[in-house]
C-alpha cells in the first residue's frame, strides 16, 4: 500500500502508520519524539518493546509532520517543542508523575530542550545532530528558502507499507523544505546554551556508520549537560535511524535497561492511574 496523499475530500490527512500512539501500561511513563521530516511510525516499535516491560507509552507526532510536506513549511522549531509539551502535559494530567522522554535524531535534541525546562526522570537521545551536516549551500539557507523552497532527497523512494515489514520502512517526506532546515539550524544554536540545565540521568546512543551524524556529536552533548548519570551505547551499525532494521532491537534493550536501571521503582501498591475517573 503506497502512503496516502490527502488528494481527494475523503482521502486521510495523517499517514496511515504514522499515528501518534498511547498504551497505558504501568505507572511510569515514556514520551517518545520522532525525526525531521519523518513520524511517530520510527519509534513505534521501540515503544512496543518498552509496553512490554510494562512502561505507559506516549509517541506523539511532531507539528506538520506526516500530513504533506507544505505543512512542515509552514511550522518553526518552537511548533515542534510544543508537540512535545503537549504530549508532556497529557501525561501529568492523566496522572503519570515519572516520565522520561526519549527522543531520534531531531527528537533526541528535542527530548534535550524538554528535558532543560521540564523535570523529567530520564532522557534519551538518539542519534541526534549537534549541529546540522555540512554542506556547500547550508551558509545560503537564508536566500535559498525564498527561490527553493525544497531541497530533495536524493535517495529517497515511496515506501511500499507492508504491516509484516514495515519495522524495515522508514515513512517520511520526500524533501527538507528548505525554511524547515533554517528553523532547525536556528533550534540546534539556541538548545546549545540550555544544555547545562539538564540535570536528569541521560543515555545517549549513536551508530559508528551514521553518514549523517558522527559519534562526535554525543560526545558534545554528553560534555555539555550537567546530569551526574550519563551513560553512552555505540552501535556498530551503517544507519542513521536506528529504531528500525535488523538491529534494532540491540537499542531497544539499551533503552530499555537504561530506564530500568535510572527511574524509581515504582510503589508495590502503585497503579496506573484510572483514565476513567
Amino acid at each position: 500500500m503506497p502512503v496516502p496523499t490527502p488528494s481527494s475530500p475523503t482521502a486521510r490527512l495523517i499517514w496511515a502508520w504514522a499515528e501518534p500512539f498511547f498504551w497505558p501500561r504501568g505507572p511510569r511513563a515514556v514520551l517518545l519524539v520522532h525525526g525531521f521530516t519523518a513520524t511517530p511510525q520510527e519509534m513505534r516499535f521501540l515503544g512496543e518493546h518498552l509496553a512490554a516491560r510494562g512502561y505507559t507509552i506516549l509517541g506523539v507526532r511532531l507539528a506538520g509532520h506526516a500530513t504533506q510536506v507544505q505543512d512542515m513549511a509552514r511550522t518553526t522549531w518552537r511548533d515542534w517543542a510544543a508537540s512535545v509539551e503537549d504530549g508532556w502535559h497529557m501525561l501529568r494530567s492523566a496522572g503519570y508523575e515519572t516520565i522520561a522522554v526519549v527522543g531520534l535524531s531531531l527528537g533526541g535534541a528535542l527530548a534535550l530542550y524538554h528535558a532543560a525546562r521540564f523535570p523529567v526522570a530520564a532522557v534519551g537521545v538518539l542519534a541526534a545532530p549537534y549541529r546540522l551536516p555540512s554542506h556547500p549551500l547550508m551558509p545560503l539557507l537564508p536566500l535559498l528558502h525564498w527561490i527553493m523552497p525544497y531541497w530533495s532527497k536524493r535517495f529517497w523512494r515511496p515506501p511500499m507499507v507492508d504491516p509484516v515489514r514495515l519495522p524495515e520502512v522508514h515513512l517520511s517526506y520526500p524533501a527538507y523544505p528548505t525554511r524547515s532546515l533554517l528553523t532547525f539550524r536556528a533550534f540546534l544554536t539556541h538548545l546549545h546554551g540550555l544544555l547545562s540545565r539538564v540535570t536528569a540521568p541521560a543515555l545517549f546512543v549513536y551508530a559508528t556508520g551514521d553518514s549523517v551524524v558522527p559519534v562526535s556529536h554525543m560526545e558534545h552533548y554528553a560534555q555539555a549537560i550537567a546530569s551526574t548519570h550519563k551513560e553512552t551505547v555505540l552501535q556498530r551499525v551503517n544507519r542513521h535511524v536506528i529504531t528500525l532494521g535488523a538491529n534494532r532491537e540491540e537499542v531497544f534493550r539499551a533503552v530499555g535497561d537504561f530506564l530500568d536501571r535510572v527511574l524509581p521503582r515504582p510503589r508495590p501498591e502503585a497503579h496506573p492511574p484510572d483514565l476513567e475517573a
